[in-house]
């Protein structure tokens, strides 16, 4: 804008400075006064020095154009390069749905040439049973006055190629205009989003698997019983398949060692028993040492199949059988039957395995359980018997306790008898000693006595000699 106005300045001053130049050559050829020559000389140059101001601001303009026009093409080229190499398909149309552009991505995700696409519909690539929403969706994008994207998913059908499941992503292009805002074109993002539905399929497998064996590990918790246990995993067992199937389970006897089958789902259970072996086939063999998953995909042609008029009679045509093995040790072996020949799946083997791990641990906390319910009622019996020998030993103690305390108390009194006769005893002794004392004494007064009468007698004796 600014350059067209300087534009017809410069023009409106060219205009005037020639305007003038032909006044000043008409007045030159009339004889003309000088003063008045003199002043369009001077209205002359002015005017030129207008139009040298308006020249180097033209200049400059011109200048900071070709610079904004460099800049354009550079954002065109770059929008070029980004259009060209975006991740994601991406498409121009008009409102109508005519391809108008359309990048690599979008050739490739459509599997042609990229100069095929200008010219075609968009509808052309959809589905035939979404076309009508596709119409009537272009018909309300061209009326809305919004700006916002209009987001969705669908299938895209590519040229023979099977269907791509897609996420759409709308914008409309609009043009501003004294009557409102008019749509003139729409740009298309659509994204290939097969790698995330077998992304989200896998985990929707994955956690249908999770919730499966979190229902069989709550039932081994809440429960100990066999049956019970079994009950639950096969109900889980037919929710993680998309099909049909028949599930059966053979158990090793823990004292007789015979294969007994003992359950079973979606067959006849007393039919199955009745015609079940009570030692490994050649498939249940294979399966226990092998301590792996053993597939049979056509049980009427495998040579390992022992019961081959069992299962055709029950319509059952592919196996898969998984050892239950606990710490090394075979409990017995999970099968399951389809209706349908069919190729089992590396996940759909590793799900049975997952499964038959679950169903051995629960075999072997049951088969503990019945243990300790036998060793329990054991100890009862002998707790019972423990508990009359005693009451009898007690009985028998607390009879010769009362004898000992009999004995005890005769005893007391023995002993008692036996104090008061030591202390008489003692009172007699500590009298004899008296006495004796009192002996001794009388001893030796006598002993004086006679001493003296001896000392006496000899001089008497002389005496009496000399008076006789």
């Amino acid at each position: 804008m600014p350059s067209k106005i300087s534009g017809d300045l410069l023009a409106r001053q060219l205009k005037n400075a020639h305007d003038r130049l032909y006044e000043l050559f008409t007045r030159a050829h009339a004889g003309a006064e000088e003063r008045p020559l003199q002043e369009a000389l001077e209205e002359l140059s002015n005017a030129l020095e207008e139009l040298r101001v308006t020249s180097e601001t033209l200049r400059a303009q011109n200048t900071e154009l070709a610079a904004a026009r460099a800049e354009i093409e550079i954002q065109q080229r770059n929008y070029r390069d980004l259009f060209e190499l975006a991740p994601d398909a991406y498409f121009v149309t008009d409102v109508a749905g005519i391809i108008q552009q359309a990048n690599r991505k979008a050739a490739a995700l459509l599997g042609v040439r990229q100069e095929f696409l200008p010219g075609k519909p968009m509808a052309l690539f959809f589905p035939a049973e979404r076309r009508p929403e596709y119409r009537s969706m272009l018909s309300e994008l061209a009326r809305d006055h919004g700006v916002g994207d209009h987001a969705f998913e669908t299938d895209m059908v590519p040229p023979n190629a099977p269907r791509i499941p897609t996420a759409v992503t709308i914008s409309v292009m609009r043009q501003t205009q004294t009557s409102g805002r008019r749509a003139v074109g729409l740009r298309w993002l659509v994204r290939d989003v097969s790698v995330r539905q077998r992304f989200e399929d896998q985990i929707k497998r994955h956690l249908q698997r999770l919730t499966v064996l979190g229902a069989i590990n709550q039932a081994i918790i809440s429960t100990l019983d066999l049956d019970t246990v079994m009950a639950v995993l096969f109900d889980r067992l037919q929710e993680l398949f998309p099909y049909p199937i028949v599930a059966t389970a053979r158990l090793f006897h823990p004292e007789t060692g015979e294969l007994e089958p003992l359950f079973s789902r979606n067959i006849d259970d007393a039919e199955w028993k009745a015609s079940g072996m009570r030692v490994p086939g050649p498939r249940a063999d294979a399966a226990i040492h092998s301590r792996e998953p053993l597939v049979i995909g056509d049980l009427a042609t495998d040579p390992r199949t022992v019961r081959g008029e069992f299962y055709t009679k029950h319509g059952l045509a592919s196996a898969m059988t998984v050892p239950l093995t606990l710490k090394d040790e075979v409990l017995g072996i999970l099968s399951i039957y389809s209706k349908e020949r069919r190729e089992f799946t590396a996940e759909e083997i590793d799900l049975l395995a997952s499964v038959g791990t679950q169903a051995a641990i629960a075999i072997q906390n049951s088969r503990l359980y019945e243990q300790v319910l036998k060793q329990s009622a054991a100890l009862q019996a002998a707790r019972g018997e423990l508990e009359q020998k005693v009451e009898a030993r007690t009985a028998q103690l607390a009879k010769t306790n009362e004898m000992l305390r009999a004995e005890i108390d005769e005893r007391r009194r023995v002993e008692e008898r036996l104090i008061e006769s030591d202390r008489k005893l003692r009172a007699l002794m500590q009298e004899q000693e008296q006495q004796l004392i009192a002996s001794d004494r009388l001893v030796s007064v006598g002993e004086l006595a006679a001493s003296i009468a001896h000392e006496f007698n000899n001089p008497l004796q002389i005496i009496m000699g000399f008076a006789q």
